[in-house]
């Protein structure tokens, strides 16, 4: 790999050694490519994400592509749920509308916090750059 996203977290247990965690994405243009996104399930419990027409898994510990959402709205909207499994049950735990674009790249951060009874989901935004309009035509 030549680019890396580089997610630095917490320990998961106090008292560890070192105090963190790092999780390494592959960047490069043709491994995670504008308009797709990760999920990255750091729970224990099993998640699944349904962004659009994609339906997928996100196993512990590991990084889920989704590919891009092609089944969208006029605004480019898709409805995107997130789901943990209660004994035989998929319970939702975040629903939202997300606009999908072809120069929008997301990462999905699945994880619990002391004390909850649910999973959070923080989700990275990265937009392509657009060079500035040239001052002096």
């Amino acid at each position: 790999m030549k680019r890396v996203v580089l997610i630095i977290l917490p320990a998961a247990t106090d008292g560890a050694k070192p105090p963190y965690r790092m999780v390494v994405m592959n960047d490069s243009p043709t491994s995670f490519k504008k308009g797709e996104s990760r999920a990255l399930n750091l729970t224990t419990a099993d998640i699944a994400v349904e962004a659009g027409e994609h339906k997928l898994p996100v196993k512990t510990g590991q990084i889920t592509t989704l590919p891009a959402v092609s089944k969208k709205d006029e605004f480019n909207m898709a409805q995107t749920n997130f789901y943990y499994k209660e004994k035989e049950v998929w319970v939702p735990f975040v629903e939202r509308q997300l606009q999908y674009v072809d120069t929008t790249r997301r990462i999905f951060l699945v994880y619990l916090t002391p004390g909850s009874t649910q999973p959070f989901v923080t989700t990275i935004v990265d937009n392509a750059t657009v060079a500035p309009p040239d001052a002096n035509p």
